[in-house]
């Protein structure tokens, strides 16, 4: 096993939070967020692995004894959004509410443990949403965990960003700022020569052969701490498959049959823990 500590992270959204299926659910929408979270909890405890979980407030609103479960597991508490809205359909007065929203619910049902976490939906934060990194450190924010340091087409526009924790400040989001009172921890990707790649978490754990995917993540691990992030509907084999477009259907669905399998050899491969562990914040 690794010797360096690599940090894990939950996005607890519903099943129907994702864009690719959000737009195209006509149906009533039954809530799994308790049966899927229960089997990524078990997986954790098994392997006796503490983890980031990014939590939607509407979700904490409407589950409060699941945030207490997850809390006194061990496990961080950090805000991914009220509703699941990315940055690009918010106003800074509409985010600062969301935030302000947040910390008085998470208050609600932890008491006085810090929120010093959060993370975009969508991994939202570009420099056309700069503007949030201010409003974070405003409400007292530690850590973001939002950018996706590549240029994919329709999804992430941050390919200068560093590939390592660093300070961030809303005049340039891709350039390291020792002053900043806000560490920004981005997506771990691949790098070969001037291309970066998606290769981490989410749709990128399922898709790729996983014999190649383990053995980059082997070397990155080599240079810098590894970010894993992950969906409990991913983990969970009852997760509705809706009628979207090829692409969507693969994109959201591909191998969440096999999802648990290649986590668990990742549990045996890799030392993964809480991201403010990590970070030591």
């Amino acid at each position: 096993m690794d010797n360096l500590l690599h940090a894990l992270s939950i996005d607890l959204e519903e099943w129907y939070h994702p864009a690719l299926v959000k737009g195209s659910i006509k149906t009533p929408k039954e809530s799994q967020i308790w049966d899927s979270s229960n089997e990524l909890l078990t997986l954790l405890n098994d392997y006796d692995i503490k983890a980031t979980f990014f939590i939607v407030g509407e979700i904490a609103q409407e589950h409060p004894q699941l945030i207490h479960t997850i809390f006194h597991a061990g496990h961080e508490v950090a805000f991914h959004g009220f509703s699941h809205t990315p940055l690009y359909k918010l106003t800074p007065v509409s985010f600062q509410d969301e935030l302000v929203k947040a910390k008085n619910l998470f208050g609600s049902i932890l008491g006085s443990a810090a929120i010093k976490g959060f993370r975009a939906p969508n991994f939202s934060l570009t420099q056309k949403t700069a503007w949030a990194v201010d409003i974070l450190k405003s409400c007292g924010f530690t850590y973001d965990s939002s950018v996706f340091p590549v240029t994919f087409p329709y999804f992430y526009e941050c390919a200068g960003a560093p590939l390592s924790a660093y300070g961030i400040n809303a005049s340039d989001i891709t350039i390291a700022d020792a002053t900043s009172t806000l560490k920004e921890f981005p997506v771990t990707v691949s790098q070969f020569g001037r291309i970066r790649l998606p290769i981490t978490g989410g749709t990128y754990l399922r898709i790729y052969p996983f014999w190649l995917q383990k053995r980059i993540l082997t070397h990155i691990s080599r240079h810098r701490p590894l970010l894993l992030y992950i969906h409990p509907w991913e983990c969970f084999e009852h997760t509705p498959r809706i009628r979207i477009n090829p692409i969507g259907r693969f994109l959201s669905y591909h191998n969440i049959h096999s999802t648990v399998a290649r986590l668990k050899i990742l549990f045996r491969a890799f030392r993964f823990t809480r991201i403010d562990t990590v970070l030591g914040v």
